[in-house]
């Protein structure tokens, strides 16, 4: 895991949700940085895990971003499917990030991860492989492109030693 050095380990953060609510959230680590958008980080909040979608500051400074936020945000909200990582919430956590994060259910490992440090079937591969497919016909079924497919971003929940769910 890519540690950064913006973080501390266990730092006790406090969640604005609306004006009047306050959460504690522990920010564990950065599950990885992704590209020109920012970066995934593991969260904890009261007694669950997630994982934070963070947006580089020079990213929430350019002034589409409120809008294209807001459409991915809408999109990941509608979307229900068991191949399709669940959206949780918009807030906006001060000491990590300016601008709103994106909440979103903890995977444990990403595919590119899973197929270079595990011993996997071929029949492993297809069963991932006809799940991404699947997930992929429900955004597409939804006029909804996904744009950045790639083996980072197919996230894995280990459900069984060969029976993996992704996202």
């Amino acid at each position: 895991m890519v540690r950064s050095s913006r973080l501390i380990l266990g730092a006790l953060l406090s969640l604005n949700v609306d004006s009047t609510s306050h959460i504690e959230v522990t920010i564990f680590e950065t599950l990885g940085e992704s590209g020109g958008f920012g970066k995934a980080v593991k969260i904890k909040i009261d007694q669950n895990q997630y994982a934070a979608k963070v947006f580089h500051d020079h990213i929430i400074e350019k002034k589409e971003f409120k809008q294209k936020f807001e459409r991915e945000k809408d999109i990941m909200q509608s979307c229900e499917h068991k191949n399709i990582i669940q959206y949780r919430l918009p807030c906006k956590i001060p000491k990590l990030s300016k601008g709103p994060i994106l909440i979103m259910e903890l995977m444990e490992m990403n595919f590119e991860k899973y197929y270079t440090t595990n011993s996997h079937t071929i029949q492993d591969t297809v069963n991932i492989l006809t799940q991404v497919s699947c997930g992929l016909d429900y955004l597409h079924s939804r006029n909804v492109i996904h744009r950045d497919l790639t083996a980072r971003n197919v996230l894995l929940c280990m459900l069984t030693a060969h029976n993996q769910l992704q996202k």
